[in-house]
């Protein structure tokens, strides 16, 4: 039972997504929402996304799966059989959202359509997510994480610019389809405020090409309002002009990531130049020229570039998390280059509460997943149990839900339905 101080404990979700937007449902389950998950007979192919735990390649070991459907259940159904979407029809009755992320017309054509059922459920949120939307020429066009970031536009704006040509790079991660799912999320959680205002549903069209689009940072409007392509670069923005590099190696071997350099105030420039100067004779960044990047915000390049070997050549100098500590006291923010191992191994995640355990039960060693970015103060937010296995929670939702019985379960179970 899921306690009446989260967020959503009064939700009811039926998720049919894929990849492109599985994190969405999880998203909605952590902050309390009862989500469904509703899986073919031989589980959702996210199932046997690596990697696998133990490098046992199972549906029931897949560490992609297990995170991205914490806190859901489980229930099987042949959608594609008439029995199947008469079951879905009578499950999205009784449910707040549904999800999904099918192609175009795929449900349509199984016989549920958003017009008919919310003239059963007007209440009904119905979030479609899909590479390219429901309309316009690319609406019937295939998609993948990857073709999604490169048709939206980040990795034109990706690469490394000391390599001959600087080819584009696609950033890694699944980014794209997680950028889908957060333009999901919110949009799904603003209809939820229109229907406590109005008692409404209604029809959301979520297109990943267009959330990644809105993604570009500045090289959109630059190309529109000047003509202009931005460079790629190594580790920071892009720049119609080239600006100067952004990671140092320290010392001790370890990377520094320096940003908002020039820093904008007096104070920091300041303290930034005392700091400079306790180990190099920096004496020509004290003229007024230099003063100006800070009070007026010049950025002549030729002065960025000798600013920024004067810094290079002081993180050269030091160890990492010296550099790291020192330049955040100034006020700086500069951050560490930290691997994944690096990132376990950091306290200030656990002492936040960051990592999960979502071990199963008679599991002896606990299992870590990272947790939630932000902090509930009145409706917190938790993983209230790990993903769960394929089909487990049949007969809790066809009985609770739609009132089966055991006889129909066993009919259905028989009849390969669920």
């Amino acid at each position: 039972m899921i306690n009446q101080t989260y967020a959503l404990n009064d939700v009811v979700v039926l998720d049919l997504t894929d990849e492109k937007g599985v994190y969405t449902g999880k998203l909605l389950a952590d902050m309390g929402a009862t989500v469904i998950r509703i899986e073919p007979l031989s589980g959702n192919k996210t199932r046997l996304i690596g990697p696998f735990f133990m490098d046992n390649v199972t549906e029931e070991s897949s560490l992609y799966d297990w995170y991205h459907n914490t806190s859901k259940k489980s229930i099987t159904l042949d959608i594609s059989t008439e029995k199947g979407i008469e079951i879905l029809k009578e499950l999205c009755v009784k449910a707040d959202i549904l999800l999904e992320s099918f192609d175009n017309d795929y449900l349509e054509k199984m016989g549920l359509t958003y017009q008919e059922i919310s003239k059963r459920n007007s209440k009904l949120i119905w979030t479609a997510i899909t590479g390219f939307g429901k309309t316009g020429p690319y609406s019937n066009y295939k998609t993948t994480d990857l073709v999604a970031l490169s048709l939206g536009g980040p990795v034109a704006s990706c690469g490394y610019d000391h390599l001959p040509g600087n080819p584009p790079m696609c950033p890694d991660g699944w980014a794209g389809y997680y950028t889908g799912s957060h333009y999901a999320t919110i949009s799904t959680l603003v209809a939820l405020l229109y229907r406590d205002m109005t008692n409404e549903g209604q029809y959301i069209d979520v297109s990943i090409h267009e959330a990644i689009s809105s993604s570009t940072e500045a090289a959109l409007p630059m190309y529109i309002y000047q003509n202009a392509v931005p460079l790629r670069q190594t580790g920071r923005h892009h720049s119609i002009n080239p600006t100067p590099p952004a990671i140092y190696k320290c010392k001790d071997g370890g990377m520094i990531h320096v940003f908002g350099t020039p820093p904008q105030d007096l104070k920091r420039w300041a303290m930034l130049l005392e700091w400079i100067q306790e180990s190099q004779d920096a004496s020509e960044l004290l003229t007024p020229k230099y003063e100006e990047m800070v009070t007026i915000r010049n950025r002549e390049p030729d002065l960025m570039f000798t600013l920024f070997s004067y810094i290079g050549h002081l993180i050269n100098s030091l160890d990492t998390e010296y550099v790291f500590n020192r330049a955040q006291s100034i006020g700086l923010p500069w951050g560490l280059i930290r691997s994944p191992e690096d990132n376990v191994a950091d306290n200030h995640f656990w002492e936040r509460g960051f990592f999960v355990d979502i071990s199963r039960e008679n599991e002896d060693t606990p299992l870590y997943f990272p947790g939630a970015p932000y902090i509930f103060n009145k409706t917190p937010w938790r993983i209230h149990a790990p993903t769960p296995q394929l089909g487990q929670d049949n007969n809790e939702i066809y009985k609770h839900m739609l009132n089966f019985t055991d006889s129909d379960i066993e009919k259905l179970k028989t009849n390969k339905i669920i």
